[in-house]
């Protein structure tokens, strides 16, 4: 916004030249996402502070338990790496999960959070921070860290995609 209006209105702006990426419908054999090959300044060290942040406006509520992922940099396959968001249930909120890179079972998340609700149809803020120690996440300015679970770790990843919209598979 570099016309010095402040406009007093929830989620995010679009002003002349800005643009935007809407993403539905996708699958794995054709993904509806963008994806950005490995780079090491998306993928700091395990003890590097960082944040990463987005606004999403789910059409549906997830009820099955499962949820897409909105913006993802994990190495899925052998030891899991990086970290994933994912839209569960609407009375549960959003999921940041970060990967300690000790399997691909379930063992593998170091740490959890999920909390922050949203509403079908309505923008939501969120955002995770990492500290080097431990994660917290914001919903809409809120933070809903008050249960973070899991054994512990978190592994940088030295190879993940970044992908925004969904897993970089689709």
């Amino acid at each position: 916004n570099t016309d010095g209006v402040t406009l007093g209105v929830t989620g995010p702006l679009a002003a002349a030249g800005d643009t935007a990426a809407g993403y539905s419908g996708g699958s794995t054999t054709t993904p509806v996402n963008t994806t950005v090959p490995f780079n090491p300044a998306l993928n700091p060290a395990s003890a590097s502070p960082f944040t990463i942040e987005f606004w999403a406006n789910p059409a549906t509520n997830v009820t099955d338990g499962s949820g897409p992922s909105p913006v993802f940099n994990r190495v899925s396959s052998g030891n899991r790496s990086g970290w994933v968001f994912f839209q569960r249930s609407a009375t549960q909120g959003w999921n940041f999960a970060m990967y300690n890179g000790l399997g691909s079972t379930g063992s593998e998340v170091g740490r959890s959070i999920t909390g922050g609700t949203y509403t079908p149809g309505t923008w939501t803020h969120v955002v995770a921070v990492w500290d080097g120690a431990t994660p917290s996440l914001y919903v809409d300015g809120v933070n809903t860290s008050a249960a973070v679970s899991g054994p512990g770790g978190y592994n940088a990843s030295g190879t993940a995609i970044f992908s925004v919209g969904a897993y970089e598979t689709g």
